[in-house]
């Protein structure tokens, strides 16, 4: 089948990103879903023009806001609006991410900030690339550790387990970490593949965040591990919120380097 190219998938996501910013501190109608989590009309405009596209590249569509085709050999991943409650207050940190899962592996990712115009894409053993608005791509790579502290970013939400919020805290309390909140967890994958972040850890079900940014951190040079230290590269498909989804049952450390991962990794 004829999948699209990095470039055909950056032009899709850049264009349906073109909502984020037309309502762009001009969201109201903000509700919160049954996991405490908010969603408003951009969300689901967002993922709508996804799954069109997905159906024109008779992929299916596994969305945050909602599902196409749920049995396909070739799977667009979409989270449509990472970040919304961060976007519904006016913080130019939220992202449109997609992913194109080949066996519940990322072959293709892309991460784009509308409102910033920052873009990182990667594509499996093919390389990451960074573009800022309209400039060419240019090849991303995560920087190893060269300050005293680690600079992360850990992500929490309403209704996270207690060991990860046991973990959160440890972060805080140790003086190796300068923690800070990134508004979109997809944006921390962005910045440590180009070398302005250590890392970024989340636990959560659905790895519709994580599916892209591992690809474009460990195609950048950084790596990828569940919070128990394993490997984290392939992404089982199942059930979440009562529809198709790939998951993520051990949360994720997404790092610049093995000693950054490890570091984090110590603590939970």
């Amino acid at each position: 089948m004829h999948l699209p190219s990095m470039g055909e998938l950056i032009a899709a996501v850049e264009m349906a990103g073109h909502t984020m910013t037309n309502r762009f501190s001009h969201v109201h109608d903000v509700t919160d879903k049954d996991d405490g989590t908010p969603v408003t009309p951009v969300d689901i405009e967002i993922n709508r023009q996804l799954a069109g596209y997905a159906k024109l590249w008779k992929l299916g569509l596994l969305g945050e806001e909602g599902n196409g085709e749920e049995s396909a050999s070739h799977y667009l991943f979409v989270d449509p609006l990472d970040g919304t409650g961060a976007y519904a207050r006016g913080m130019a940190t939220a992202t449109v991410i997609a992913s194109i899962m080949e066996d519940g592996l990322p072959i293709a990712a892309v991460i784009h900030n509308p409102i910033t115009k920052q873009t990182w894409a990667a594509t499996k053993d093919g390389g990451a690339w960074y573009a800022y608005g309209h400039t060419t791509l240019t090849r991303a790579n995560a920087a190893k550790k060269s300050e005293p502290r680690w600079n992360t970013a850990i992500c929490v939400w309403p209704g996270v387990d207690q060991p990860f919020a046991d973990f959160q805290r440890k972060v805080l309390a140790n003086s190796d970490y300068s923690d800070q909140q990134m508004g979109a967890f997809g944006l921390g994958g962005g910045l440590i593949a180009s070398g302005l972040l250590h890392a970024t850890a989340i636990s959560a079900t659905s790895a519709v965040e994580t599916a892209a940014m591992s690809l474009i951190v460990r195609e950048a040079g950084g790596i990828a591990i569940d919070l128990h230290g394993n490997p984290l590269e392939r992404f089982e498909l199942g059930q979440h919120r009562g529809k198709a989804d790939f998951l993520l049952p051990h949360g994720a450390i997404i790092a610049c380097g093995t000693e950054a991962a490890e570091a984090l990794a110590t603590l939970y």
